[in-house]
């Protein structure tokens, strides 16, 4: 055997193929095995011999790092297999080194890296599964689910199960976790019952004719990295955490939500200059917060009209001269990027643009069919035809022509799994991300333009880097932890409550100017919106100033803690949330007192008469109080100690500044 050790950890490694033996963790004295030994490498699927390989293996940078160089006599294919121990973490890195015949696809890994023999700690992971295509809605999207127990309490998996996220977990001793470059369900696992595996899945080396970056894949034996006095979940998240991308700032401090303009069957629900009394309304409220507004509905007659063309504006809202002045305002005096919602997906027989060398080809040879909107039959696009063929950049380009784009946009959908059965190779999930999805965003940020779409629970694949935000959280609603500040999030759910709140959530419902606002959301479209930004979004964005450290729930309630000391306890019921720095308190039931930077915003939706613990910052300072509505007044000046009283009419939010 080769070793690999430090103070941490001992990895034996076999000798004769580039997988490890076993591992023990020294601090918690305990042993596990890895790859088993009748285990063979399999390239494009097919089985290979030990034999078939020359293999040598580099150990001069022992006891840290370890390379298999291995070459397929019959092939020539060439691939690497790099280790390196770094702490608690075992890096692998595979490189394809060459591949002379250009015929090499995937490389399958082995499903059981690390096994753990007698498990009696607890499993954190995500369960995915798939619909059928041959269901009539939402066929071939995923579905994950978030299950955390004991091992004892789980039922044997009856094969390795997908995943992007788990981890196995004893709290006095050890968590060990997984975390692979690749983005659609790169890991598995398996329980057996009281065994836990975890282990790769294929490794795809090219998608179309692109050639992917080598896999990296992390394990990490995990010590109590949040300094709760165990090991466990929340170690992990904040372990996978904080190696994720950070998005562009564009959304991050903002304001964001989206006006919904109309549609071909109810006409006109929100006109450019209602949105522009939106717009403006909330600049006053919030003393000029940034803000991004994407227009629903704007193109042709309304929402999910003319796709796949946008093209063209929808007149009965305004004019174009009218929206490039709004647009220009929005700029100049109101903080605001105004911007669009558009559907890269959809694609409709009768519409114009309409091409079907860009729709997916079902596994019978058919168009693949998606869903009846506004009573039409839509189609899906195929987002890697789209860019081959060029047409998607060309209707974006088309687009800019036709109205002002700038900062941000928002794309409907979105998905990756708008598969194709192509007469040249399927095209997949990996294909529709590395082929589709990343050159249109890449498109466009080219352009200075950042991306949101609408969810990524139902594509099985991990989307943080790609996109900088998503409006629906959507499921597992109850990972609070793992990509925070990482994606940047609209709403958690609707109705909004104080379980959506506590947990951090801002807005991804529509605002409807017209009377049918109450036909939706049952109340007018200003205290749903003002509600929305002050118990929500700016709770949100104190929590995305600060690092999460650990999210625990349970079936009643929600504890969060943060790296400032703020802590969050907030209940499922919605009876009850409170949210505190020290003796500080930020939040509790619906009254807000949140600091943002030299500002102090405080707002109560009932009203409210208390008096409130003043941040550090503030305290013994000469400081100014204004009350934020229809009019600007003259702040109040009032000279404080460590603490204020402020009586709060209902909906008026008050500014707290500093006197210079």
């Amino acid at each position: 055997m080769i070793h690999l050790s430090n103070d941490l950890l001992d990895i034996a490694f076999y000798e004769s193929k580039p997988f490890p033996y076993s591992f023990s963790h020294l601090p918690s004295c305990q042993a596990f095995s890895g790859v088993p030994e009748d285990y063979d490498l399999s390239v494009n699927m097919d089985k290979t011999q030990r034999s078939d390989w020359e293999i040598i293996a580099d150990v001069s940078g022992l006891p840290s790092c370890l390379v298999y160089s291995l070459k397929h006599r019959l092939k020539g294919y060439q691939i690497r297999f790099a280790y390196e121990l770094k702490g608690f973490e075992l890096v692998f890195q595979l490189t394809v080194v060459a591949d002379s015949t250009g015929s090499l696809e995937t490389i399958e890994l082995p499903e059981q890296i690390l096994l753990v023999k007698e498990a009696n700690g607890s499993v954190w992971r995500e369960e995915w599964t798939q619909k059928s295509w041959e269901e009539k809605f939402g066929r071939g999207l995923w579905t994950p689910d978030l299950v955390h127990k004991q091992v004892s309490e789980f039922e044997a998996d009856g094969w390795p199960k997908p995943t992007i996220h788990c981890c196995y977990y004893e709290p006095e001793a050890v968590c060990i976790g997984i975390k692979s470059s690749a983005r659609y369900i790169p890991v598995r696992n398996q329980i057996a019952n009281t065994q836990y595996s975890i282990g790769l899945a294929s490794y795809a080396y090219r998608a179309r004719k692109k050639v992917l970056d080598p896999l990296v894949v992390k394990i990490a034996f995990l010590p109590d990295l949040n300094g709760d006095g165990r090991t466990d979940e929340c170690d992990y998240q904040l372990w996978v955490n904080r190696q994720l991308p950070q998005p562009l700032p564009t959304y991050r401090e903002a304001v964001w939500y989206k006006i919904y303009c109309g549609d071909p069957g109810r006409g006109v629900t929100t006109s450019l200059a209602q949105a522009e009394e939106v717009i403006e309304r909330v600049h006053r409220y919030t003393k000029g917060l940034p803000q991004i507004v994407h227009l629903v509905g704007w193109q042709y007659d309304g929402h999910d009209a003319g796709y796949p063309n946008i093209d063209k504006f929808n007149e009965s809202l305004g004019t174009v001269e009218q929206l490039k002045a709004l647009h220009k305002r929005c700029k100049d005096e109101l903080n605001t990027t105004l911007t669009y919602h558009i559907n890269l997906d959809d694609s409709y027989p009768k519409h114009p643009g309409w091409d079907p060398d860009v729709i997916c080809v079902d596994p019978n040879g058919g168009l693949m069919r998606w869903e009846e909107f506004n009573g039409e039959m839509s189609y899906h696009i195929n987002h890697t035809k789209d860019v081959e063929i060029g047409k998607v950049f060309r209707k974006l380009e088309a687009m800019m022509e036709t109205v002002p784009l700038e900062g941000a946009i928002h794309i409907d959908a979105f998905r990756n799994m708008n598969w194709s059965w192509e007469p040249d190779g399927f095209i997949g999930p990996i294909e529709e991300i590395e082929c589709g999805v990343k050159p249109i965003v890449q498109w466009l940020r080219d352009r200075g333009i950042d991306v949101t779409t609408e969810s990524c629970d139902h594509s099985a694949a991990d989307w943080t880097g790609i996109v900088s935000g998503i409006l629906h959280v959507g499921r597992p609603r109850d990972m609070v932890q793992l990509r925070h500040g990482k994606m940047i999030y609209g709403g958690r759910f609707w109705p909004p409550s104080v379980w959506g709140y506590g947990l951090g959530t801002s807005i991804n419902w529509d605002v409807i100017y017209s009377e049918c606002a109450k036909e939706w959301y049952d109340c007018q479209w200003w205290p749903l919106l003002l509600d929305g930004i002050y118990l929500g979004t700016l709770l949100y964005h104190y929590y995305l100033e600060r690092e999460m450290l650990s999210a625990k729930l349970d079936d009643e309630c929600a504890r969060l803690r943060f790296s400032d000391g703020t802590e969050t306890y907030v209940r499922r019921d919605d009876s009850e949330l409170l949210v505190r720095c020290g003796d500080v308190i930020v939040a509790e039931g619906f009254d807000r007192f949140i600091p943002r930077g030299d500002s102090i915003y405080a707002f109560s939706r009932d009203g409210s008469d208390r008096t409130w613990m003043l941040p550090s910052l503030f305290r013994n300072r000469k400081l100014l109080l204004e009350e934020l509505g229809e009019t600007e007044t003259a702040p109040d000046e009032c000279q404080v100690t460590d603490t204020i009283r402020l009586s709060l009419k209902p909906r008026i939010p008050v500014r707290i500044g500093l006197k210079e």
